[in-house]
């Protein structure tokens, strides 16, 4: 399984956590139009940007282009990290218009839709914090983040416990699914099955992709 997706350890046990009614707040959260104060001015929001199932299958996206069509619409600074969907740019606008002019421009041009997750730097690190298995000692493609957004409608915790092998581990909330596999995930019977346990728009990148995007976003000031 590509990035664009219970281990019997000392660290939490699986469980969910039920949604709760988010608050968003400035610089955190999913939210609208997070503005970052320098010292003495407001500056254009840096947002990541995470496509769902590009380049698998039919949906060809070329990285090339999107930067070009973003920076067209007047984005500031695009960047793409490898072909799986990942762009980052800076914005004064809000995140509602951003995702709904972003898909559209995906849908007119390269002929299908892709739900775009939008996040900002503040929020990425406090998922990344969040994550239970992050001093675990396999990491990189072992882990994956899953984030969620909108509501979880199904969450099918006793069938994710009997699918999920014997050094597999997961922690459930209502922002990521965190999923630690030492083996890998493409093998993996609880991944294959996901989606028919837990209902909710998700989109999967693994820690080195993560911690990939948190540099490059920090590198943009």
């Amino acid at each position: 399984m590509r990035d664009d997706c219970q281990l019997n350890l000392p660290s939490p046990r699986a469980h969910y956590v039920a949604p709760a009614f988010t608050l968003s707040v400035q610089g955190e959260g999913w939210g609208e139009g997070h503005f970052l104060r320098g010292t003495d001015h407001y500056t254009m929001s840096v947002w990541i940007g995470l496509f769902r199932g590009i380049n698998i299958g039919g949906n060809r996206m070329p990285m090339k282009e999107l930067v070009r069509l973003l920076t067209a619409q007047g984005l500031g600074d695009v960047k793409t990290y490898i072909a799986s969907g990942n762009v980052l740019f800076r914005s004064d606008r809000t995140e509602s218009d951003l995702r709904a002019m972003i898909e559209k421009l995906v849908q007119d041009n390269f002929g299908f839709h892709s739900h775009l997750f939008l996040i900002t730097l503040p929020h990425l690190e406090k998922l990344m914090a969040a994550n239970p298995f992050r001093d675990h000692e396999h990491k990189g493609a072992a882990q994956h983040l899953f984030f969620i957004q909108g509501p979880i409608t199904k969450a099918d915790t006793a069938r994710m416990d009997d699918l999920k092998a014997g050094n597999e581990a997961y922690h459930l909330t209502d922002e990521c699914f965190y999923f630690y596999a030492p083996d890998g995930v493409g093998r993996s019977k609880l991944i294959e099955k996901l989606a028919q346990c837990l209902k909710a728009d998700m989109t999967a990148r693994n820690l080195n992709t993560c911690e990939t995007l948190a540099q490059m976003a920090t590198d943009m000031g």
